[in-house]
C-alpha cells in the first residue's frame, strides 16, 4: 500500500517539475534585465548599505595606513 503511494507521489512530482520546464532563455534574460533597470521600495534601503559599506571599506583602509605610519615611526 504504502509503495503504490510512494509510486503514484513520485509520479506526480514528475509531471509537476516536467510542467516546470526551461521556456525562452531570450525572455528570461529580458525580464531580468528590466528588473535590474526597474526601482523598488527598497532601493534607498539598499542605496544606505551599499553607501555605509564604501565608507567602511574607506575607514579601514586609514586604519591600516594609519598603521603602517605607526609601525614606520616606532
Amino acid at each position: 500500500m504504502k509503495s503504490s503511494r510512494y509510486g503514484c507521489g513520485l509520479i506526480v512530482m514528475l509531471f509537476l517539475l516536467a510542467g516546470c520546464g526551461g521556456g525562452d532563455s531570450t525572455a528570461i534574460k529580458q525580464n531580468k534585465s528590466d528588473a535590474a533597470t526597474t526601482e523598488s521600495v527598497f532601493d534607498p534601503m539598499v542605496q544606505a548599505i551599499d553607501k555605509a559599506k564604501t565608507v567602511e571599506d574607506l575607514s579601514a583602509d586609514r586604519t591600516r595606513e594609519l598603521d603602517k605610519e605607526l609601525e614606520k615611526s616606532q
